[in-house]
């Protein structure tokens, strides 16, 4: 039994074994089938998704090429509009540098022409010039031909003369007067009166054809500047509202000079050693002519005993001297302060005003524009003008109270240990007594 059982159970395992080989067998089979299945599917995915991004990449390629052309041609546009934007800025700032050209060039012809007998109404820059061509050509003219004109003399009477023109001068000649005519005025007004030695030069010139003349080598530059030579008060009121105060801390700081330098020349005059003196003339101070701030030493001295009492009664003195010394000195430097200030403030306000007139009628005409600033430079002229004496004289005055002050100082250091026995004694005993009495 023990056998056939043994027989049972090997030929059980045998038959399981044979059927889980066989079952094995289908099922590496079947993982084998769909491992080709899922590889083949696997083979068309790629396949499919190659194809498809082989187009994608064409169609993005294409695209590129495309943003690349429109970038281009968006650059091509966008450096057209600033070329065009820039030749219009160009163009304006050109045409404004000639229009600026153009209204100097007006304002030169103006003036010159405003100065003339027969100056053009119309204000075109073509008129102008023609204008201007014909003066110059009546001016370069050597005529020489006398004509009979009324001339206005310097003192406004009109005689009777005859003129000449030769070149750019008018010449004129009476029975007494010969000289020359200012060719802009329009009353044939003498410029100039020459010496009668020139009388007799014209009357040749007018009888024989030729002379030698004078002439004005500035044409009439130089009798221009003359004439337009303005007196002190009259350039003080170019300054403005801002000249007064300045004038007035003048006068004030120069008032303050004169009253401190009478001051400090009066001043007694100081003995020096006089410590030494006293000692030779055993205190007796009768022969010495001292000051009134000396005898004030002295006297402290003489009736204050040698020690911090007499050097607090000396030092107080002097400090109050000193007080009476730097009195008002103050106010000269305040003024060698100011007034370079004011002056400043004054330019600065006349500066001001000048942009005003340039902002409002241009800078064409360089005249007007350099007349301002002229102008406001009068009060810091004004200014220094004032500030630099009342330094100098503060200097002065200073330096004078340091040297009084400094010998008074001197004095009061010599005199706080000279001992004065006798009349400090009685001091000391009237003193007492009066102590006792008073107990």
């Amino acid at each position: 039994m023990t056998l056939f059982l043994r027989a049972l159970v090997i030929l059980s395992v045998i038959c399981s074994s044979l059927f889980l080989s066989a079952s094995a067998n289908e099922v590496l089979s079947s993982l084998h089938h769909d491992i080709k299945t899922a590889e083949a599917r696997l083979n068309k995915t790629q396949a499919r998704l190659a194809k498809e991004q082989q187009q994608l990449s064409t169609a993005l390629q294409r695209a590129e090429q495309d943003v690349a052309k429109l970038r281009k041609e968006s650059e091509g546009l966008i450096r057209a509009q600033d070329e065009a934007a820039l030749s219009i800025e160009q163009v304006e700032s050109r045409l404004q540098e000639w229009q600026q050209q153009g209204q100097f060039q007006q304002h030169l012809f103006t003036r010159f022409l405003s100065g003339q007998k027969h100056p053009t109404n119309d204000n075109k820059l073509s008129a102008l010039m023609a204008a201007t061509k014909n003066v110059i050509a009546q001016s370069t003219q050597l005529n020489g031909r006398f004509y009979p004109q009324s001339v206005t003399l310097q003192n406004g009477q009109a005689i009777a003369a005859e003129l000449v023109n030769i070149g750019p001068f008018t010449y004129f000649f009476s029975e007494q007067l010969s000289g020359l005519i200012d060719r802009q005025s329009e009353h044939n007004e003498v410029a100039l009166v020459f010496e009668p030695t020139q009388l007799d030069a014209i009357k040749q010139l007018k009888s024989t054809g030729e002379a030698t003349l004078a002439i004005d080598p500035s044409n009439g530059r130089a009798l221009t500047r003359q004439q337009e030579q303005e007196t002190t008060l009259a350039h003080i009121e170019k300054g403005g509202v801002w000249a007064a105060p300045i004038i007035l801390f003048a006068f004030f700081a120069l008032t303050i000079a004169l009253y401190k330098l009478i001051q400090l020349s009066r001043l007694p005059k100081l003995v020096p050693a006089l410590s030494e003196r006293l000692v030779l003339l055993k205190d007796d101070v009768s022969h010495l002519k001292l000051g009134c701030w000396q005898q004030q030493l002295v006297d402290i001295c003489k009736h204050t005993p040698i020690g911090q009492l007499r050097d607090d009664k000396l030092f107080n003195a002097l400090n109050e001297q000193k007080k009476q010394l730097d009195n008002l000195l103050g106010a000269i430097a305040v003024t060698a302060a100011v007034a370079p200030l004011l002056g400043l403030l004054g330019t600065v306000s006349g500066m001001i005003e000048t942009f005003k007139l340039m902002t409002l009628f241009g800078a064409g005409d360089p005249a007007a524009v350099s007349g301002g600033i002229s102008e406001a430079l009068v009060t810091t002229e004004l200014g220094l003008v004032v500030a630099i004496p009342a330094l100098l004289s503060h200097a002065f005055l200073s330096r004078k109270v340091k040297s009084y002050y400094h010998q008074l100082e001197q004095s009061a250091i010599a005199l706080s240990q000279h001992s004065f026995e006798p009349l400090l004694s009685v001091a000391n005993e009237n003193l007492n007594t009066e102590n006792k009495g008073a107990a």
